[in-house]
């Protein structure tokens, strides 16, 4: 019984994670009127042209006609897109092809039916996005059957054309008066988001989502995602085998996820996720604990995190916070790229040794007080901690030691993680332990990325030449996963590979003095915090409040 709860309480946090995930995503975002910008076909980048040939040849085949390219800002502020209009004059349609955010063999490019109809209605058709519109469209009829097809696609919006025109016939435009047109309507889109307070204006061209907004796109995006699946599985079987995606493709959408992970959220974006966290670390824990231990479990977890918060405060970190994982802790994040490996050994090590010394310090203080309250704070303060400076992934101690021994080394850090997994697994064994077990699973399912780095990193010292510039080093890495075979991963997950190698590749070396003091640093934090599990406990023996 205790296992199918946690598997249900593990299961509402899976999904619940993953709606707060695309609400803190939403909550950075800054909306902008669009703008078009047409570009002469000189202007445009041969993998451009190359990645839209394929699909212009279907269009061509149902009486298009290609008109211009364009270098469109889109409604979100810092996201552009290449883009190539044509035209079909039988129903007066335009189609407009762009390059998905992350692009993929099954999906390399979008398309969408446009046609503007005679009483300035906008008949949209587009493929499997339609959950990702997030603002009422006035004056538009939005059509989204999900096929795997374009070719159904197509004649879902045709055959709409055809039954309108007899009372709302299409309007006949030239390609500048469409994308003028075009322009103006999308403008309308956040006019009327403005009026109808879904939107915070920031100044007078640039808006925020509001809070409610923000939480009902989520929901519908997170929905949404869950009916693009059988969508997705469908695409590799009707899609051209000889599809791949250009490098410099993969580049500027690799461009494209590191702007959303290095947008700064608005000021209070950060309490409020704080606080839902929290929310649902109280909710979660009042099954298995009592309000008391809840209360001492928050203020220790929080302690803890406030340490690596204020380290990476002090070393310059960008984008720090704290929140709460309910049922398995709390987190610090934040962001520095050229991160030296001491600041990264001295950020971890922060947030296990202010509560140990805490803890012997209230042990000192409350010996022989029968507050078993302050006895109980005590013992957590020094066994969170404690454990946390085991050498064990994903713990603190274990993170210092890979970064200190093994990180530099795929061989070495694959046997290390293979020791954790298989630590962890035992241990979750013995002690009847679901939240162990859990992360055996996690640290596991992880491990197949750590092989992909190993190979790639044999590769990249093998092939890559000196002194590349990112975008270089960039292209040299999504083509090493080319040829290493894992060009079919989903991109999202080659994003996280190649940034991670591309950290390593790049981060500043520490020398083995640097190395050996602070492996030294790390194993006197370790020994003192056997000592303040040991004096904690010789003080409270000597304690009436065990003794009665």
């Amino acid at each position: 019984m205790q296992y199918l709860i946690y598997t249900l309480l593990f299961l509402i946090l899976w999904v619940g994670v993953r709606y707060l995930l695309i609400f803190q995503r939403l909550g950075r975002a800054v909306l902008q009127y669009p703008h078009y910008c047409v570009k002469a076909e000189t202007e445009v980048p041969e993998f451009v042209k190359q990645l839209f040939a394929g699909t212009g040849k279907q269009l061509q085949d149902w009486g298009f006609e290609p008109c211009c390219y364009a270098r469109v800002d889109l409604m979100i502020v810092g996201e552009k897109r290449w883009q190539q209009l044509w035209y079909c004059d039988r129903h007066q349609t335009f189609a407009w092809l762009s390059i998905p955010a992350l692009p993929s063999p099954t999906q390399a490019v979008n398309v969408d039916f446009e046609t503007f109809l005679a009483d300035g209605t906008l008949l949209l058709t587009i493929n499997g996005r339609s959950h990702y519109i997030i603002l009422p469209m006035p004056a538009t009829l939005i059509q989204d059957d999900y096929a795997p097809h374009l070719e159904q696609q197509w004649q879902l919006h045709a055959q709409k054309v055809e039954a309108l025109a007899p009372q709302n016939p299409p309007r006949l435009l030239s390609p500048d008066s469409f994308l003028e047109l075009l322009a103006s309507h999308e403008s309308a889109t956040l006019s009327h988001a403005l009026s109808q307070k879904k939107l915070s204006p920031q100044d007078s061209d640039h808006f925020t989502l509001t809070l409610a907004t923000a939480a009902t796109a989520a929901i519908q995006i997170g929905n949404g995602t869950q009916k693009e699946a059988p969508l997705t599985r469908q695409r590799p079987q009707v899609s051209p085998p000889d599809i791949t995606i250009p490098v410099e493709a993969e580049v500027e959408a690799y461009y494209y996820l590191d702007l959303w992970e290095t947008r700064q959220p608005r000021p209070y974006w950060k309490g409020g996720i704080l606080i839902l966290s929290l929310a649902g670390f109280v909710f979660l824990g009042s099954f298995f604990f009592d309000f008391v231990t809840v209360a001492i479990l928050i203020g220790v977890l929080f302690l803890h995190e406030l340490g690596h918060f204020s380290a990476m405060r002090w070393f310059g970190y960008q984008d720090t916070s704290i929140f709460f994982l309910p049922l398995l802790g709390a987190a610090a994040s934040g962001r520095k790229d050229n991160a030296t490996l001491t600041e990264k050994v001295v950020v971890l090590l922060a947030g296990p040794m202010p509560g140990l010394i805490l803890g012997v310090l209230l042990a000192v203080i409350f010996q022989g007080d029968r507050a078993t309250a302050w006895t109980l704070l005590t013992l957590w303060l020094v066994l969170l901690n404690f454990l946390n400076l085991l050498p064990v992934l994903p713990l603190d101690g274990g993170r210092v030691l890979n970064l200190l021994l093994f990180s530099r080394h795929p061989d070495a850090e694959i046997l290390f993680k293979l020791f954790t997994v298989t630590a962890l697994a035992i241990a979750g064994w013995s002690f009847q332990d679901p939240i162990l077990l859990f992360l055996t699973v996690v640290m596991a399912l992880s491990l197949p990325n750590n092989f992909r780095s190993r190979t790639i990193l044999k590769r990249l010292h093998q092939n890559a030449p000196g002194g590349l510039s990112d975008d270089k080093l960039l292209q040299h890495l999504f083509q090493t996963l080319k040829t290493c075979g894992y060009d079919t991963l989903p991109f999202a997950q080659k994003y996280r590979l190649v940034k991670e190698i591309a950290q390593r590749y790049q981060e500043p070396h520490a020398s083995w003095g640097t190395r050996l003091g602070l492996l030294v640093l790390y194993f006197c934090c370790l020994v003192g915090g056997f000592g303040a599990i040991a004096l904690s406990v010789w003080l409270n023996t000597q304690s009436s409040t065990f003794f009665g």
